[in-house]
């Protein structure tokens, strides 16, 4: 599963499950008279599978992955991360089922 993590969109004719990811918002708050280089920046993270038991194990897995989590070796250096949402869709179109996750990341520029 680790290998199966994209960018939005993912990759044509991915075997599911599989997760993608995208940044949705941004925020740089300012200090008296300068940047002070911290972002927090919600990501969604949407999790594709054939079936519910899948995806909500691999929904378990990465909200278990990314809560609190925090890393001072990464680029950008994390300082925090805080799970908002969750959400369990079914894709009549597609039949598959689809986990949506939102993460708060604080990190530092």
């Amino acid at each position: 599963m680790g290998t199966r993590v994209y960018p939005n969109p993912a990759p044509q004719n991915v075997v599911a499950p599989f997760v993608t990811y995208q940044r949705i918002s941004a925020v740089r708050p300012s200090g008296m008279g300068s940047d002070i280089g911290i972002v927090s920046a919600r990501f969604q993270f949407d999790v594709i599978a054939a079936n519910y038991v899948s995806m909500r194990s691999v929904m378990d897995q990465l909200r278990q992955s990314l809560q609190r989590f925090r890393s001072a070796v990464t680029s950008p250096p994390v300082m925090d991360t805080f799970i908002q949402n969750e959400i369990d869709l079914y894709e009549d179109e597609t039949d598959l089922h689809h986990g949506v996750l939102d993460a708060m990341l604080h990190y530092q520029e």
